[in-house]
């Protein structure tokens, strides 16, 4: 993937590939739908074997088409993007634990998309993926996915695709104040991840108590609502979740250096004072 790898500051850090703060009128994004990404020749029939194995553990889920982060860069007070279709098959992949690391991480992977819900009272809602969905169960995560390809080439609202996705997840009884991209992150080899922030009009407990009608909201078995010193001081175990996942823990070192906070402390600590709600 072609990108400058730097941070917004012109610092190298590790797992983040850019950080700061655009708008959705600063990043320019286009999609290439002739252009589809495909699993290296050689591994095409190990690619198919890995999904046929998928389906057999979660056959709900079906092979739609995803976005593929081609190219990147970073140019003045703007970011670019250049997004290509690919298959879910390669992302089911890439996460089976019967091919060996070194085969996974040649198979390309998706651009994740992810958004960091800020109430009007100043905390943050995170949630625990539950066992109903395929990948990352009982993970913390914030909320989003994989973006979906638009219908024809051209420009694309990466912002309105996160906040769609968002909204599938955490509910509509919401309106989104603003929006902003706080960088990307980057997991295994051809993975990576951008990271909103979004700002709502109400405060948490009513985001909360709605958020049980969500259309995807059998997605996640809790949800918090903690300030943003909480979040980053605490460890998934204080929570009852599993590993954390790459996107989340750079959506969590992306808010602190936003907000001017010290970076997520090593094995965290728990603190006291979040909300929880559970379905």
């Amino acid at each position: 993937m072609a990108s400058s790898g730097m941070s917004a500051a012109g610092e190298q850090r590790a797992g983040i590939l850019c950080a700061g703060w655009w708008a959705p009128r600063q990043i320019a994004c286009r999609v290439t739908l002739g252009l589809p990404v495909t699993a290296p020749h050689d591994l095409a029939d190990t690619v198919e074997a890995a999904w046929a194995r998928h389906l057999q553990r979660h056959p709900a889920d079906f092979d739609g088409q995803i976005l593929h982060l081609r190219s990147w860069s970073q140019t003045g007070a703007g970011l670019s993007f250049v997004l290509a279709p690919m298959r879910f098959a390669l992302q089911a992949a890439r996460r089976s634990t019967d091919l060996p690391a070194e085969l996974r991480d040649r198979i390309p992977g998706p651009l994740g998309l992810s958004v960091i819900p800020r109430t009007s009272d100043g905390r943050v809602i995170l949630a625990r993926r539950s066992t109903q969905v395929s990948i990352a169960q009982r993970s913390l995560f914030f909320f989003g996915g994989f973006g979906e390809p638009p219908q024809r080439d051209g420009s694309f609202d990466l912002a309105a695709e996160a906040l769609r996705e968002l909204r599938e997840e955490l509910g509509t009884g919401f309106a989104v104040v603003a929006v902003g991209l706080l960088g990307m992150g980057e997991g295994p080899a051809g993975h990576q991840h951008a990271v909103f922030l979004a700002d709502l009009d109400i405060p948490a407990a009513a985001v909360l108590a709605q958020a049980g009608a969500a259309a995807d909201a059998f997605e996640w078995d809790r949800l918090w609502a903690v300030t943003p010193e909480e979040l980053l001081r605490l460890s998934p175990s204080d929570l009852d979740a599993g590993p954390s996942s790459k996107a989340f823990e750079a959506g969590r070192q992306l808010l602190a250096a936003h907000l001017d906070l010290p970076p997520v402390a090593a094995g965290g600590q728990r603190q006291g004072g979040g909300t929880e709600w559970a379905p």
